[in-house]
C-alpha cells in the first residue's frame, strides 16, 4: 500500500508543475476582485478525475482474466461417458497447482452434466458428493480401492431377500425425497459400513411396511387383517435386521424403528417379543414415554393390568398431556369394574381434547354402567355427531340395550358398529347374543356359518354359535364348539361358564364319562372352595350312581370331608356309596353319623339304608325298627316291604312279615322273589301245597331262578314227589 501511495504522490507533484506553466500562459478574465481562467477551470476538474481514478485502481486488486470452459471427456465410469465442465484457473495461479497435483486432490470445482441419454425406469436426483462433485445416484458406482474386503453378508440379485425387497418396493411408494444419499468415494468401505448401510436400508423399508399394513395407534385392543403375504414379507425384513443386529453387538437403531417394531409384534399377539424389543428400546431412549406406553399395551393384552397400571402412571410424568395414557388407564379401571376411576380419566381426555370422540362414547358407557342409563345415551349420541365413522358409540349403545332387553335396537347398533369398522373380538358374540334374546338362533347360524365352514371360527364366536346350535337341540356341534373353544380361550371365567355348558350337555347325552372328565378339568382351574367342593360332589355322585366306579366317588366324597368334616350332602353321599358297594357295616355306621347330626327331614331313605344294613348284618331286631320309622316317614317301596318281611320272618314274626310280602305284591305282583320269599314263609308254617304254588309262581316269572328251584326241590321232597329229582337236576344245571 505505501508503494502505491509514495507513486501517487510523484505523479500528483509532477501533475501541478505542469499546470503550474500552464497557467502563465492562460488568458485570464477580471470578474470584480477575481481573475478567473475558463480553461483553468475545465485542466483542474480534469485533473483531479484523474487523480481519483488513479487512487481506485491502486487500492483495487486486479480482477483475473474470464475463465474460458473447456469440455472434458475423460472421465468415465462403467463405459459411460460424461460431459464435464471445468472451470480454468486463472494463469498466475497455473504453475503454483502443477507443483502440488501429484501430492493432493484438485482443489478446483468440478461439474458433472447428468448422464446424455436416460436409462428407462431409473429416476436420478442431483446430489452433491463428497469430494465436491454433483452427480446422480444411479450414475456413477462406488469403485473398488486396491484392498478387498469380503462382505459379513452377501445379498445377489436373485437372493430370496431380494425379491422380498422388490415386493416391499412395490407395495410401498417411496418419492424422490426419501431416496437415500449416495457418497461416491474412492476410499473403501469397511463391513461394519456396509452393515450399517444396508441396515438403514432396510430399516426404512420395515417403517414402511409397518406404517402400511399395521394401525397407526395400537390404543386399544383390536387387531389389523394382515394376509399371510404381508406377513411373511414384514417377517423376512425383520429376520435381516436382527441377523444385522447380531453380527453387530452395538448396531444402533432409530426410535421409530423400535415403535414400529412393537407394532408389528403387537399386530402379530407376540405380547412377549414386544416387552422384550420395548425393554431394549428403553436402554437406549430411557426417556420416552411412548415406549413406557406400548409396554403397558402388551401388559394389558397379557392381561397383567397393575403391570400395565404402574408403567402408565410413569409414563404421565414423563408425557402428562398424552391422550393415549389417560385412554388406556380408563380401559384398565373399566377392566376392574371401577367405574368412577375410569370416568375420571376419560373426562382428562375431554379437558385436552373436548372433540375426542372416543372419549365421550367410553363416558356414556360409564354413565350407564352407573345406573344413568338415558344421560349416557344421550352421551353417547353426541358422540356419533362429533365423529359419525367412529364405531365405539354405536357398539356401546348396542350393549345398552342388549342389557335393557332392547334387542332389536341392539342388533341395529352392533350391526352399524360393524359397517364402521369395529374389530372387537366380541360383536359377533353381542350381535349373537341378541339375537338369541329374540329366539332368532337361524340368524346366528346364517352369521358365522362362512367362518364355521371354513374353520376360522375365533373362541367367542364359537361359543355364541356353539350357544345356537344347543338351543337348536343340535347337541353334536354344539360339544365339538365348546370343545375347541376351551383350548383357545385364556380367561378362566368364560372358561368355566363353557364346562357348565358341556357338562349340561354331556349329562343330557348321559355321556357320564366325558362329564367326569369336563368336571375334574374345571376343577384344575377353579379355586374358590364353595365352587370346588361342589364340583367334587358332582364328580363323586356321578361316578358312584351313573359309573359304579365307587372308589373314585370315595375319594371325592373324603376329600371334601377332609375340608369341611360337617358336610351332610358329602357323609351322606359316602355312606351311600358303601352301601351301594356292599359295605354294610361302614354304611351303617355313616348313617348313624347322619341320623345323630339330624339329617332325617326328606331323607326317609336314610332309614331304609340303614334297616336294610343291618338286615344284611343279620341285626334283626334293628333292621325291623329302622325299616319301619322308613315306612313312618312316608317311604313306600317294594324292596323296603320285601326287607321288612324278611326281617320279621327272621323274628318269627309270620303274620306280620305276610303282610309286608303281601304290600310288595300290590306294588310289583310280578316280582318272582316275593313268590318265592311267600313260599318261604308258608313251608315254614308246613303249608307245603300253599308254598309250592307261590314257587311254581316265581319260576314262571323267572325260570331259572336258582333259589326257586332249590326250594321246589326241598318242598317236593319233603311230600316225598319224584318231581324232587327234576328239580334237583335243573338246580344243578343252573349252578
Amino acid at each position: 500500500m505505501e508503494k502505491y501511495l509514495q507513486k501517487i504522490s510523484e505523479l500528483g507533484k509532477i501533475a501541478l508543475g505542469k499546470a503550474e506553466a500552464i497557467v502563465q500562459k492562460l488568458p485570464w478574465i477580471v470578474i470584480g476582485d477575481y481573475k478567473i481562467s475558463v480553461l483553468l477551470l475545465g485542466a483542474a476538474g480534469l485533473g483531479i478525475l484523474i487523480v481519483l481514478l488513479i487512487i481506485i485502481l491502486a487500492v483495487t486488486k486486479k480482477k483475473p482474466k474470464e475463465k474460458k470452459s473447456e469440455e472434458v471427456t475423460d472421465l468415465k465410469q462403467e463405459g459411460v461417458a460424461h460431459k464435464v465442465t471445468v472451470e480454468k484457473p486463472p494463469e498466475e495461479v497455473l504453475v503454483a497447482e502443477e507443483k502440488i497435483q501429484d501430492a493432493k486432490q484438485p482443489l478446483e470445482e468440478i461439474k458433472v452434466d447428468k448422464i446424455e441419454e436416460d436409462i428407462p425406469g431409473i429416476e436420478t436426483t442431483e446430489v452433491e458428493t463428497t469430494a465436491g462433485v454433483k452427480t446422480t445416484e444411479e450414475e456413477i458406482p462406488v469403485e473398488s480401492s486396491k484392498e478387498t474386503f469380503e462382505t459379513p453378508i452377501e445379498i445377489e440379485s436373485t437372493s430370496p431377500i431380494e425379491q422380498m425387497m422388490e415386493v416391499v418396493s412395490e407395495d410401498i411408494e417411496v418419492g424422490p425425497e426419501e431416496e437415500s444419499q449416495v457418497s461416491v468415494s474412492t476410499e473403501p468401505i469397511t463391513p461394519r459400513q456396509f452393515i450399517l448401510k444396508v441396515k438403514e436400508e432396510y430399516e426404512t423399508k420395515f417403517i414402511k411396511f409397518v406404517e402400511r399394513y399395521f394401525p397407526e395407534e395400537i390404543d386399544f385392543k383390536i387387531k389389523p387383517e394382515i394376509n399371510d403375504d404381508a406377513l411373511t414379507v414384514g417377517r423376512d425384513i425383520l429376520d435381516k435386521l436382527e441377523e444385522m443386529e447380531r453380527i453387530q453387538d452395538h448396531i444402533s437403531f432409530s426410535e421409530e424403528y423400535y415403535r414400529s417394531k412393537s407394532i408389528w409384534y403387537y399386530g402379530t399377539e407376540n405380547y412377549n417379543l414386544m416387552e422384550q424389543n420395548i425393554e431394549q428400546a428403553l436402554s437406549r431412549f430411557p426417556h420416552s414415554a411412548s415406549f413406557l406406553i406400548q409396554k403397558a399395551v402388551a401388559q394389558i393384552n397379557k392381561n397383567q393390568l397393575e403391570e400395565a397400571k404402574s408403567l402408565l402412571l410413569q409414563a404421565r410424568k414423563k408425557a402428562p398431556s398424552n391422550l393415549k395414557i389417560y385412554l388406556l388407564l380408563g380401559e384398565i379401571f373399566l377392566e376392574y369394574e371401577r367405574y368412577s376411576d375410569s370416568l375420571e380419566m376419560y373426562k382428562k381426555v375431554i379437558l385436552l381434547d373436548n372433540k375426542n370422540s372416543t372419549a365421550y362414547a367410553y363416558r356414556g358407557y360409564l354413565m350407564s354402567k352407573k345406573g344413568y342409563v338415558s344421560e349416557g345415551e344421550r352421551i353417547l349420541k353426541k358422540s356419533i355427531t362429533m365423529d359419525n365413522t367412529n364405531y365405539l358409540p354405536y357398539y356401546f349403545l348396542g350393549e345398552i340395550y342388549h342389557e335393557c332387553e332392547s334387542f332389536n335396537k341392539a342388533i341395529a347398533m352392533f350391526k352399524k358398529a360393524k359397517e364402521m369398522g369395529c374389530q372387537l373380538k366380541d360383536v359377533d358374540e353381542k350381535l349373537s347374543l341378541s339375537f338369541a334374546g329374540l329366539g332368532k338362533f337361524n340368524e346366528i347360524l346364517d352369521l358365522l356359518h362362512i367362518k364355521y365352514s371354513n374353520n376360522t371360527l375365533l373362541p367367542f364366536e364359537m361359543v355364541a354359535l356353539a350357544n345356537a346350535f344347543t338351543n337348536l337341540k343340535n347337541i353334536e356341534p354344539a360339544i365339538k364348539l365348546y370343545n375347541q373353544a376351551i383350548e383357545s380361550i385364556q380367561d378362566k371365567e368364560k372358561k368355566k361358564d363353557i364346562y357348565r355348558k358341556l357338562i349340561d350337555l354331556y349329562l343330557t347325552q348321559k355321556d357320564y364319562e366325558h362329564s367326569v372328565e369336563s368336571l375334574k378339568s374345571f376343577v384344575e382351574i377353579e379355586e374358590d372352595h364353595n365352587v370346588l367342593k361342589n364340583l367334587w360332589l358332582q364328580i363323586a355322585d356321578i361316578s358312584g350312581r351313573r359309573l359304579k366306579n365307587y372308589d373314585e366317588a370315595k375319594k371325592y366324597y373324603t376329600m371334601t370331608l377332609e375340608r369341611e368334616a360337617e358336610n351332610l350332602q358329602a357323609l351322606y353321599g359316602l355312606a351311600t356309596t358303601l352301601f351301594d358297594s356292599k359295605d354294610f357295616e361302614q354304611a351303617a355306621k355313616h348313617y348313624e353319623n347322619l341320623l345323630a347330626r339330624g339329617a332325617t327331614r326328606n331323607k326317609p331313605e336314610i332309614f331304609y339304608r340303614l334297616g336294610y344294613s343291618y338286615f344284611k348284618l343279620k341285626r334283626y331286631p334293628a333292621a325291623v325298627k329302622y325299616l319301619s320309622d322308613a315306612q313312618k316317614l312316608g317311604f313306600i317301596e317294594e324292596d323296603l316291604f320285601i326287607a321288612y318281611g324278611n326281617a320279621l320272618m327272621e323274628l318269627k314274626k309270620v303274620s306280620e312279615a305276610m303282610d309286608a310280602y303281601q304290600k310288595a305284591l300290590k306294588i310289583n305282583p310280578y316280582n318272582y322273589q316275593t313268590h318265592n320269599n311267600i313260599g318261604v314263609l308258608l313251608a315254614r308254617q308246613g303249608q307245603y301245597d300253599q308254598a309250592i304254588k307261590e314257587f311254581q309262581e316265581a319260576l314262571a316269572k323267572s325260570p331259572d331262578d336258582k333259589d326257586t328251584l332249590y326250594n321246589l326241590h326241598r318242598a317236593y321232597k319233603i311230600l316225598a314227589e319224584s318231581k324232587s329229582q327234576e328239580y334237583l337236576v335243573q338246580y344243578k344245571n343252573v349252578t
